[in-house]
C-alpha cells in the first residue's frame, strides 16, 4: 500500500496557508479590538470633556466670585482710606487755623488776591467777601485777622493735588479758598457771576453741617459752585472768642472714575457708587438703569425687583457676589460697603466675560482630546498598512 507523500513545496504551501489564515484571523480580531477601543476612547473623551467642563465652570465661577469680591473690597478700602485722609487733613487745617487765631503774633500777615476784584485762576488761593460783609464794612481788626489767616494758603497749595477745593468760611462772612480746575487757566467760580457778587459761605450746606460739631463731618453729595458733583469733609475751627468758622476740603466724584478704570474686573464692566439714600453718586454706565440718567433717583424704588433688593442690601452695609439680569443680559454683581461714608461700591460684569476662562478651558480640552484621537487613528492605520505589507509578501512567497 502506497502512502501519499507531499513534496516539500506542498508542505510549505500548507504551512503558509495555515499561517495566513491565522494571521488574517488575528488581524481581524486585532482590528476589531482596536476600533472597539477607539470607540470607547471617543466615549470616554466625551464624558471626560463634559466632566472637565463642568468642573472648570464651577471652579471658574468660584474663582470669579472671589476675585470680584476682592476687587469690590479693595475699591471700598481705597475710598475708605481717601475719606480717612480727608478727616486727618481737615483736623490739621482746623488746628492750624486755631493756632493762627490764638497766636497771631507768630504769623506774618500776607495779602491774597480778592476774587471780587481780581481774576483768580486754578490753583491760586484767594479771599472773597460776602455781600453782607461788604455792606457792613471790614474794620482794621478783621482785616488783620484775614491777613493772618491767609497763611493757610501755603497748606492749601500743599494739599491741592489731593482735592478739588480747599476752603474756610468765617463767621464774619469772608472766605479763603483754592480751586483746582480742569484747565489751569480757568477762572474760579467766585471770580465770575453770579457767585462773585452773591456768595456767602454761611449760607452753604457744608457750613451749616459743621456748626456745633466736635469732629469732622461728611456732607451729602452736592453740586459745587464749579458745577461738578462733589462731597466735602468739614470741621469747625476756634479762636480766643470761641467758634470762628468752618474749614473743609472737597473731592470731585469724577476722580473716582480713574479708580474704577484702574481696577476693572473685565471689559465692559459697569461700576457705580450708591449713596445712603439709594441714589447713584457715580457710575461708568452711559445708559440704562445704572446710568447717569438715574443719578437723582432712589435705586430702592427701581422697577427691577432684583436691583431694588440689591440696593437695599447695599445700603444695609452687606457685601456679596450674585447673579443678576441687567438690561436683558445675564451678569454678576459684586458690592462692598464704605461704612465711614454710608456708601457702597459695586461692579457688574457680563456672564460671558466672567465665564471666558471656562470657554478657553473647554477649547484646550477639546484640542488635546482631538490630538489624542488623531494619534490613535494614525497608529491604527500604521498597523493596518504593516499587516497588509506582510500579507502581500507572504502571498508572493506562496504563489511565486
Amino acid at each position: 500500500m502506497k502512502y501519499f507523500k507531499p513534496d516539500i513545496r506542498g508542505k510549505l504551501r500548507f504551512l503558509l496557508s495555515v499561517s495566513i489564515f491565522g494571521f488574517i484571523l488575528f488581524g481581524v480580531i486585532s482590528l476589531s479590538s482596536i476600533f472597539t477601543l477607539y470607540d470607547s476612547l471617543n466615549m470616554e473623551q466625551k464624558l471626560l470633556s463634559e466632566g472637565m467642563a463642568a468642573y472648570t465652570e464651577q471652579f471658574a465661577k468660584s474663582e470669579e466670585r472671589k476675585y470680584m469680591m476682592e476687587v469690590g473690597r479693595a475699591r471700598a478700602n481705597l475710598i475708605r482710606n481717601e475719606a480717612a485722609a480727608m478727616v486727618e487733613d481737615v483736623q490739621y487745617l482746623s488746628f492750624k487755623l486755631s493756632a493762627m487765631l490764638n497766636s497771631p503774633e507768630s504769623f506774618l500777615p500776607r495779602e491774597l488776591p480778592n476774587a471780587l476784584y481780581d481774576s483768580v485762576t486754578s490753583g491760586e488761593p484767594y479771599v472773597h467777601f460776602s455781600p453782607e460783609l461788604l455792606q457792613r464794612g471790614v474794620d482794621e481788626n478783621l482785616m488783620n485777622e484775614i491777613r493772618v489767616v491767609s497763611n493757610l494758603a501755603d497748606d492749601q497749595r500743599f494739599l491741592g493735588k489731593e482735592y478739588s477745593t480747599l476752603f474756610l468760611g468765617s463767621r464774619h462772612g469772608y472766605t479763603i479758598m483754592m480751586h483746582i480746575m480742569p484747565d489751569d487757566k480757568d477762572m474760579v467760580s467766585l471770580s465770575r457771576e453770579p457767585w462773585r457778587s452773591s456768595y456767602d459761605p454761611r449760607q452753604r450746606g457744608w457750613y451749616q453741617l459743621g456748626i456745633g460739631k466736635s469732629r469732622p463731618s461728611f456732607t451729602e453729595v452736592y453740586i459745587s459752585t464749579g458745577g461738578f458733583p462733589c462731597f466735602s469733609c468739614v470741621m469747625p475751627y476756634y479762636g480766643k472768642d470761641g467758634f470762628e468758622g468752618i474749614v473743609g476740603v472737597d473731592i470731585n466724584l469724577k476722580d473716582f472714575g480713574f479708580l474704577m478704570e484702574n481696577t476693572a474686573v473685565g471689559e465692559g464692566e459697569i461700576s457705580f457708587i450708591l449713596g445712603s439714600n439709594g441714589e447713584i453718586l457715580f457710575t461708568t454706565e452711559d445708559e440704562g438703569i445704572l446710568s447717569a440718567e438715574e443719578l437723582q433717583g432712589d435705586l430702592r424704588q427701581s422697577d427691577s425687583l432684583d436691583i431694588a433688593d440689591i440696593a437695599l442690601r447695599m445700603i444695609a452695609g452687606e457685601e456679596d457676589v450674585m447673579p443678576i439680569t441687567l438690561n436683558g443680559r445675564e451678569c454678576y454683581i459684586a458690592f462692598a460697603p464704605i461704612p465711614s461714608l454710608g456708601w457702597s461700591v459695586a461692579s457688574v460684569i457680563d456672564h460671558e466675560i466672567a465665564m471666558a476662562p471656562v470657554d478657553k478651558a473647554r477649547e484646550r480640552t477639546a484640542k488635546h482630546m482631538a490630538a489624542f484621537r488623531s494619534m490613535m487613528l494614525l497608529k491604527i492605520l500604521f498597523c493596518v498598512m504593516v499587516g497588509a505589507g506582510i500579507f502581500a509578501i507572504v502571498l508572493w512567497l506562496l504563489f511565486r
